[in-house]
């Protein structure tokens, strides 16, 4: 399903992206995606699926995920807190670049409404 997102997503069919990952979530819900076109996002289910996706492996990646989601519902301390303890597991892990990425987001998070990240591929 992630193939046929990709492939509708660079159509400019990003509402039927959304359906293709919706449908391969309920199929394997191991998936990750964020729609670049603003009227087709869905914060709150964007949050509700970033929250079970951490649930079952709680990683750095799927936490960035809850705290993009928190910020596309306006939630940047929320958004914040959570990129704060994200960029402390990175450091623990000198894992650089991550890090520095982590900073990044976190600098956008604290800066206050609108928060909201760009999304890849939209600068």
């Amino acid at each position: 399903m992630v193939g046929l997102a990709d492939v509708l997503s660079r159509q400019g069919e990003y509402g039927e992206a959304v359906a293709a990952l919706e449908r391969g979530l309920e199929a394997l819900p191991d998936g990750e995606a964020a729609a670049p076109d603003s009227t087709v996002r869905d914060g709150t289910r964007a949050l509700e699926l970033a929250l079970s996706l951490y649930q079952r492996r709680p990683v750095v990646a799927r936490g960035e995920t809850v705290a993009m989601a928190l910020a596309e519902l306006g939630r940047c301390d929320e958004a914040a807190a959570r990129q704060q303890e994200l960029l402390a597991v990175a450091e623990r892990a000198n894992a650089v670049e991550l890090a520095a990425e982590l900073q990044e987001a976190l600098a956008l998070y604290t800066a206050g409404p609108p928060c909201r990240p760009p999304v890849a591929g939209t600068r």
